[in-house]
């Protein structure tokens, strides 16, 4: 699983970091969870983190005046006319104002003036992103608890094989951060499954646990993702 925990690392330190151009890959990585282990999370919270990583990067666009016919790509792309039609009818209806807010801002320059300048920071700044570090780092406890004890050197042995030939071997320190952010101590046993702290806690009814066999998926699908978590 060592491929998979390096996916998640790098996604992590995106999300942490506020990088919002990295965010097309951690929406990979999210994507790519979900299909593996849909029980990993409930659904409105899988919805609330795509949707949300995908308004981040169009804001983000517009804030730095990209092209149009990037952002119309990027619209089509993350908010595609109609969605899917097995998202529920909530979702449905925030993708599709989301959708026509940016629509309306591609074609009047003064109301995206007004946007960036006021409503972007209000409703897309700090505080819309700290509530994404959070629904992803949800993400990673649920998704820890189904993956077995990290093994350090082996995450090593496999950052260090991605290293160009004579790269100094750094101590890692995205892996190491990663393994403190979702409580994994560097030695000795690590407890499973490993339980949120109270202001992360699921609200749903019941808790799901991550089948061992959606543990198995996650390995095939998420790794190689996102590399680099070193």
């Amino acid at each position: 699983m060592s491929d998979v925990r390096c996916a998640l690392a790098g996604a992590w330190r995106a999300v942490r970091a506020r990088r919002v151009g990295q965010f097309p890959r951690v929406l990979r990585v999210v994507e790519a969870v979900e299909a593996a282990a849909p029980s990993a999370l409930r659904y409105r919270h899988r919805a609330r983190l795509r949707l949300g990583l995908r308004a981040a990067v169009l804001v983000q666009m517009l804030r730095e005046a990209r092209p149009e016919p990037d952002l119309y790509d990027a619209v089509d792309r993350f908010f595609p006319e109609g969605g899917p039609r097995r998202e529920e009818a909530a979702v449905q209806e925030a993708q599709e104002g989301f959708r026509d807010l940016v629509l309306e801002l591609l074609q009047d320059p003064e109301r995206r003036h007004a946007f960036l300048m006021v409503e972007a920071p209000q409703e897309y700044g700090p505080r819309f992103l700290s509530s994404l570090e959070r629904l992803f780092h949800e993400l990673l406890l649920r998704v820890e608890s189904a993956l077995p004890p990290p093994d350090l050197p082996q995450l090593q042995a496999l950052v260090w094989s991605h290293a160009p030939p004579g790269a100094p071997r750094s101590d890692l320190p995205i892996l190491r951060q990663y393994l403190a952010d979702v409580s994994h101590a560097h030695r000795g046993a690590v407890p499973r499954p490993l339980r949120p702290k109270p202001r992360l806690r699921l609200t749903s009814e019941r808790d799901d646990v991550i089948s061992d066999e959606e543990g198995r998926v996650l390995k095939r699908k998420v790794g190689g993702h996102y590399g680099g978590g070193n």
